[in-house]
């Protein structure tokens, strides 16, 4: 068994995707700690599996509980060798702005192609003293808007303008062979004033440092 004389706590272990690897990692001879937030749902899983499991309910978004539930993944099997990160948790309910739902799509283009839709967004949502961040991403390339930043860097720009507005930090896919020009695209944002990243990992990574006040965030490792 692949897994023999491991310990591993799955989060989010109750049901879904965090049950069925609880159970697969059981198969294969691990001890495993069911944890969830559903702790009777914990229970039941851990119970269905045996011997091998062990159950506590944690709230992953607090410290303490999570050092609670390794200490008694510790005290429980003698140790822990694997941690799955099934659960999360996400920020107070906030504009989360996706431009690809079904919703924005409905009689138009994928903004893709029309990224009028966006401008849109970026305008009012950065307008909104509550955005702490806006995050943008353009995909060149043929059956791709001609022009997208030539679109979305005045929408940008007016945002930018404002003392107060929330920075903004763009992402360009595309190679210079694209039909709309990799560097002019990236260069219109960057008059705007935005805030380059070289791939859409670094591009998160940097927003989300901004968003939490720990530039530390960006320097991470994708």
């Amino acid at each position: 068994m692949k897994l023999e004389s491991k310990v591993a706590i799955v989060t989010g272990g109750a049901s879904g995707f965090g049950k069925a690897i609880c159970e697969t990692y059981a198969k294969e001879g691990a001890k495993v700690v069911v944890a969830d937030i559903n702790g009777q749902g914990a229970r039941e899983v851990a119970k269905a599996i045996g011997k091998a499991a062990a159950h506590v309910a944690v709230d992953v978004s607090k410290k303490a509980e999570v050092d609670a539930l390794v200490a008694e993944a510790v005290k429980t099997f003698g140790g822990l060798d694997i941690m799955v990160n099934n659960a999360g948790y996400t920020h107070k309910n906030q504009p989360m702005l996706d431009v690809g739902e079904e919703e924005f799509t409905s009689g138009r283009p994928h903004p893709m192609i029309d990224p009028g839709a966006r401008t849109e967004l970026i305008r009012r949502e950065g307008r909104d003293p509550s955005t702490a961040v806006v995050l943008i991403d353009v995909v060149l390339g043929h059956g791709a808007h001609p022009d997208p930043a030539g679109v979305l860097a005045p929408a940008c720009a007016d945002v930018l303008a404002h003392a107060d507005g929330p920075p903004i930090v763009a992402y360009v896919l595309g190679t210079e062979r694209d039909p709309q020009g990799y560097l002019a695209q990236r260069r219109a944002f960057e008059d705007a004033g935005c805030i380059l990243a070289p791939t859409a990992a670094r591009a998160a990574l940097v927003a989300a440092a901004i968003a939490a006040r720990r530039p530390e965030l960006a320097e991470e490792a994708p």
